[in-house]
């Protein structure tokens, strides 16, 4: 908040110079693809994760400025 109580919503550009970045996709070769290209922006990897089931515990372990997911959902229809 600033002086008069209202949110000071001004984001500068260093404010985003440097993030911690953690990146989650089911397809290694997405993460492969997708972590070389944030590092080079300038921004830290800082967690790569496959299970879907691993990304909560990580995320809160971590505490990542952004987090980048991709996580496919196959619905498998079975006859009985």
């Amino acid at each position: 908040m600033n002086g008069s109580g209202e949110l000071d919503l001004e984001m500068h550009y260093r404010d985003t110079e440097h993030l911690r970045v953690l990146i989650a996709n089911e397809r290694r070769d997405r993460l492969a693809l997708v972590a070389p290209i944030v590092a080079a922006l300038g921004h830290e990897v800082i967690a790569r994760e496959i299970d879907v089931e691993d990304v909560g515990p990580v995320t809160a372990r971590e505490r990542p400025d952004v987090a980048l997911v991709g996580l496919v959902t196959l619905k498998k229809n079975k006859e009985y």
